[in-house]
């Protein structure tokens, strides 16, 4: 009888009996049974969207960014005499989405010209140094992002500088 049934039962019709348990009964149902598939088995572009069910995907099921990291906070320093603006404008601060990218925004000021703002600790470096123009006083400034985690501020404008709009992989 057990082999017939472990015959009959392919992975795929134990999970449509399970998800047909639960459907029927409103509540959760846990089961062992042998054979089931879990994530790290199924092949990469197996789920697409129009295999999944109306409804399947909510904004409450999916995750949302990650927590933010406020420049200045304690372990986590301005240098070379950087700040926030303030004033109404955001914090300097960072996070990593769910897609592994980290987004830096906020605007800083009073820093020493073409000197490092602040670094962002292992976990949220790129693997490459990156360049981006930001709005710095009314007009254009180089922020870099180096791979060892260096914010640095270019040129000559250190009033005010604009880090929002800073994006990059981390792997």
């Amino acid at each position: 009888m057990k082999r017939t049934l472990r015959r009959l039962m392919s992975p795929s019709l134990a999970i449509s009996a399970l998800a047909l348990a639960v459907a029927l009964s409103g509540g959760v149902a846990v089961a062992s049974v042998t054979g089931l598939i879990g994530t790290s088995q199924i092949k990469n572009g197996a789920v697409t969207t129009p295999k999944l069910h109306n409804g399947a995907v909510t904004t409450p099921k999916l995750a949302g960014p990650g927590k933010y990291h406020n420049v200045g906070s304690p372990g986590l320093h301005f240098l070379n005499g950087w700040t926030n603006l303030g004033g109404g404008f955001a914090h300097a601060r960072f996070y990593v989405d769910v897609t592994g990218v980290v987004h830096l925004e906020g605007v800083v000021t009073g820093g020493t010209a073409s000197s490092t703002v602040f670094v962002l600790p292992k976990g949220f470096r790129p693997q490459q140094n990156h360049a981006w123009a930001v709005a710095a006083n009314g007009g254009v400034e180089d922020v870099d992002v180096f791979s060892n985690g260096d914010v640095f501020a270019f040129g000559p404008a250190t009033a005010a500088v604009a880090l929002d709009g800073i994006s990059f992989r981390t792997h």
